[in-house]
């Protein structure tokens, strides 16, 4: 169900200067994700039969939608994660993505921290900014303009409270007066990715993403957003994803 090779550097041309980025070793994975839910009670017995047949199959991991608002079925997105981590033993699974401005970065890390932690690492968060609908965001009491911003900020506190024992912070949005959080999560700390195929989601990848997480587009438009992300990192002084020696 997985394949890897290694990939060629990539020649990115910036002002006055050529460079390559070095080659990585990608690894090709299979995961779901379910499209519209069955109404009413039999979405329970789809959730159940749908996560025992991926942990049967061999398949890589699920992944399941975020929204406070939706006119066809949605599970809150946390919530059931839980359940699935704790009816399975290998499965990975994560949020296609969880929309950070709707939590505070507080919850959010508390809860995907515990996720994995409860899971042994088998916990993968990716994170945006939420749908173009600004009626969700009233919702939640979250200007819609501020989605962006509120995101970028987020993702630093989160990062904080995953590697460090107290927090203390003064950002636009976020205050924290030594806040601490434990457990902390399995993995030292999960990697996190950035949902979205807009320029903004590209340029929030390279800026502060440790991986590039688009649906809905071509191998073309992949192609050529992998090269961006790659392109605008390295004139950042990043790595995405950064490259470690493989065990």
């Amino acid at each position: 169900m997985s394949n890897s090779r290694r990939s060629p550097g990539l020649a990115l041309t910036h002002p006055g200067r050529p460079r390559t980025i070095p080659p990585m070793h990608i690894k090709y994975r299979i995961g779901i994700m379910p499209g519209p839910w069955p109404k009413g009670r039999e979405g329970v017995d789809f959730l159940w039969a749908l996560t025992d047949f991926l942990e049967r199959s061999g398949i890589d991991s699920l992944w399941l939608s975020d929204r406070l608002s939706s006119p066809t079925p949605v599970p809150e997105v946390m919530t059931t994660l839980a359940a699935v981590a704790a009816r399975t033993q290998t499965l990975k699974f994560g949020p296609s993505v969880i929309v950070l401005p709707y939590r505070t970065p507080v919850v959010a890390a508390k809860e995907m921290a515990t996720l994995d932690w409860l899971s042994r690492g088998r916990f993968f968060p990716a994170v945006g900014v939420g749908v173009e609908l600004p009626r969700e965001f009233d919702a939640s009491g979250v200007p819609f303009k501020e989605r962006g911003r509120r995101t970028d900020e987020a993702i630093h506190v989160i990062r904080l409270l995953w590697t460090q024992d107290e927090v203390s912070f003064q950002g636009e949005f976020y205050k924290l007066d030594r806040v601490t959080i434990f457990p902390k999560p399995w993995q030292t700390p999960p990697p996190i990715w950035i949902g979205g195929k807009s320029d903004a989601a590209i340029k929030r990848t390279a800026r502060v993403g440790d991986g590039w997480m688009p649906s809905f587009i071509t191998p073309e438009e992949l192609r050529v957003g992998v090269d961006r992300v790659q392109e605008l990192a390295a004139a950042a002084g990043r790595e995405v994803p950064k490259i470690t020696s493989a065990r």
